[in-house]
C-alpha cells in the first residue's frame, strides 16, 4: 500500500522541481522563497492526507485481506506503520531535493548517496547481530537512514540557498497552481501505476504464481535502467525549464534534441548487450530463473527505451505548465493496457499478451508525448527527424550489426564468451555513437573538457 500510493510523492516532486526551475529561471529570489514555502507546507498536506489513508486503510487490509501468520502479524504492523513514517521523511525532503536540484549542484547528491549505499550495505549485513525481530530491526534502521539523509539534504539547503526559509504565510495563486499541477500528474502517475501493479492482478488470475516471478525479475531490470537514465536526465531538466522561462527557445529546443539523443545513447548503451545475452546474463545473476522470464525482460527493456527518448519532451511540456490535456490523455492511453490485455488474455493468448499490449501503448503514449508536447513548447517537429530520429537510427544500425555478427560467431551458453560479448556490444556502441552520433562540435567540446581536466 506504501508504493502504492508512493506515486502521490513523485507527483509532488515534478511539481516542486517545475516550479522551482521557473522561479529561479526568472531570477526572482521572493518568488522563489514563496515557490519553496508553498510546495513545503503542500507537501506537509499531504503527507498528513497519505497518513490517513494508508494507517486507516492499511490496518484495516491487513487485518481482513491478507493471510499474514497470527504470529507475525504484530511485526506486519510494526513495519507497516514504519514504512508509513519513512515515506513521510521521502515526502518532506522533496522540496529540499528539488531546490538542489534546480540549482544543480549535483555533487551533493552524488556524495549522499554514496553514504546512503554503504549504510544500506551496512545494515544488510549488521541485521544478524540482534536478537530482537529482525524484520521489525531492518524497517526501523532503513526509516533511520532515510531521515539522517532527509536532515543532510535540509541541512545543506539551509545553508547554502536564501530561499530555503520555512515561514507560515501562503500564496495562494501558487499553491492553487501547484495543486492543480499535481492533480493532472498524480492522474498520469495512477495510469503509471495502474499498469504496473493491474498486470501484476491479471497474470494472477489467469495463471500461477510463478509467471508474476518472472515479471519480477523483468521490473527489477526495468528499474535497474531507469535509474541508470534519470541520473543523466536529472542533470539536464533544469536547464530546459529555465531555458523556457528565460524564453531562450532556440536554445531549449536545442537542448531537447540533444537530451533526447544522449539519452537513447545511454539506453542503447546497457540494453544492446541485455538484449542479445539476456539468458546468459539472467543465469549469472539467478541461476535458475521461471519461464518466460528472458521475454518479459526483452519487451520491458524495449518500452524502457522509448521512455527514455520522449522524456525531454516530457519535461519541456511540463515548463509550459498547462498541461492539463497532455497529461490527462497520456493517464487514459496507460490506462488502456489493462482492458486491453485482460482482452487478450481472455482470448487464451499466452503470457506475453501483456508485454505486446503494454509495448503498443507505449508507442502511442511516445508519439502524443512528442507531438503534442512539441506543440506546447513550439518545438518544430521538422527538427526531430534531423536532429533525434535519425541520428539514432544510424547509430543503432552501427552498433547493432557488429554486435549480432560476433553473436553470431561467438555464441552464448559460455558464461565467459557471453561477458566478451557484453563487452564488444557496449564498445560499438561507443565507437558508434562517436563517429555516427556526435557532430564535430560536440566532438571538440568533449575533448575541450577532457583536456581541462587532467
Amino acid at each position: 500500500m506504501v508504493l502504492f500510493v508512493s506515486f502521490v510523492q513523485i507527483a509532488m516532486a515534478n511539481a516542486t522541481n517545475r516550479y522551482l526551475n521557473v522561479a529561479i529561471g526568472a531570477g526572482d529570489k521572493e518568488n522563489m522563497q514563496r515557490t519553496f514555502n508553498t510546495s513545503y507546507f503542500l507537501c506537509v498536506l499531504c503527507s498528513l492526507l497519505l497518513v490517513v489513508i494508508c494507517e486507516a486503510g492499511g490496518v484495516w487490509y491487513m487485518g481482513h485481506a491478507m493471510k499474514i501468520p497470527a504470529e507475525r502479524f504484530e511485526a506486519a504492523k510494526w513495519v507497516f506503520h514504519i514504512s508509513v513514517a519513512t515515506m513521510v521523511a521521502v515526502m518532506m525532503s522533496s522540496p529540499y531535493n528539488s531546490l538542489i536540484y534546480a540549482h544543480e549542484r549535483m555533487h551533493v547528491f552524488a556524495y549522499i548517496t554514496v553514504v546512503e549505499s554503504i549504510a544500506r550495505l551496512f545494515i544488510a549485513l549488521s541485521i544478524p547481530l540482534f536478537y530482537t525481530d529482525h524484520l521489525v530491526i531492518y524497517a526501523i534502521l532503513i526509516f533511520a537512514v532515510q531521515v539522517l539523509v532527509r536532515l543532510a539534504y535540509a541541512i545543506y539547503s539551509r545553508r547554502n540557498f536564501e530561499e530555503c526559509r520555512i515561514s507560515f504565510s501562503l500564496d495562494k495563486s501558487i499553491f492553487h497552481s501547484m495543486l492543480k499541477f499535481s492533480s493532472y500528474n498524480i492522474f498520469t502517475g495512477l495510469g503509471m501505476m495502474a499498469t504496473g501493479h493491474g498486470l501484476n492482478v491479471l497474470l494472477s488470475a489467469f495463471y500461477p504464481p510463478v509467471i508474476n516471478a518472472a515479471r519480477s525479475i523483468s521490473i527489477q531490470v526495468q528499474n535497474l535502467m531507469t535509474k541508470f537514465m534519470q541520473s543523466f536526465m536529472q542533470a539536464t531538466n533544469p536547464q530546459i525549464t529555465k531555458l523556457y522561462v528565460e524564453n531562450a527557445l532556440e536554445d531549449m529546443h536545442r537542448m531537447v534534441s540533444s537530451t533526447a539523443r544522449y539519452s537513447f545513447y545511454l539506453v542503447l548503451l546497457i540494453s544492446l548487450p541485455l538484449l542479445l545475452e539476456t539468458e546468459s546474463l539472467l543465469t549469472l545473476w539467478l541461476i535458475k530463473y521461471p519461464d518466460y522470464t528472458i521475454s518479459f525482460c526483452r519487451y520491458i527493456i524495449l518500452i524502457t527505451m522509448l521512455d527514455g527518448l520522449v522524456y525531454p519532451f516530457l519535461v519541456g511540456a511540463a515548463a509550459n505548465g498547462r498541461v492539463n490535456v497532455y497529461y490527462t490523455v497520456m493517464g487514459l492511453l496507460l490506462f488502456s493496457v489493462i482492458p486491453l490485455a485482460w482482452l487478450g488474455l481472455k482470448l487464451g493468448y499466452g503470457p506475453t499478451t501483456v508485454y505486446v499490449v503494454h509495448l503498443f501503448v507505449a508507442i502511442v503514449v511516445c508519439v502524443w508525448r512528442i507531438v503534442y508536447g512539441a506543440r506546447m513548447f513550439k518545438y518544430k517537429m521538422s527538427r526531430f527527424p534531423r536532429e533525434v530520429l535519425w541520428p539514432i537510427v544510424k547509430v543503432t544500425f552501427f552498433a547493432v550489426v557488429p554486435s549480432l555478427a560476433v553473436h553470431a560467431i561467438l555464441p552464448g551458453g559460455n558464461m565467459g564468451i557471453s561477458i566478451v560479448n557484453c563487452i564488444l556490444s557496449v564498445l560499438f556502441t561507443m565507437i558508434s555513437v562517436w563517429y555516427v552520433g556526435m557532430s564535430n562540435a560536440e566532438h571538440d567540446y568533449i575533448i575541450k573538457n577532457i583536456k581541462s581536466r587532467l
